[in-house]
């Protein structure tokens, strides 16, 4: 199955919400899976799994909900 995960952030190395993506993406490419991560900052990839860096599509400042 193809998967695809977002984060705002991808750091391999990073902590919390990032290692948590890392943990994931490493289980379901040892399931069998093919893993691509989507982010507005890549601070590092991996050969495991494809790895997108998309623009932000926010302009600066705060994001504000409508």
């Amino acid at each position: 199955m193809r998967v695809a995960l977002i984060a705002r952030r991808f750091d391999p190395d990073g902590g919390g919400t990032e290692r948590d993506l890392v943990l994931t993406a490493q289980c379901l490419a040892e399931a069998g899976h093919h893993i691509t991560v989507y982010t507005a900052d890549a601070r590092g990839l991996s050969n495991r799994w494809r790895g997108i860096q998309l623009a932000p599509r926010w302009p600066d400042g705060p994001f504000r909900p409508m």
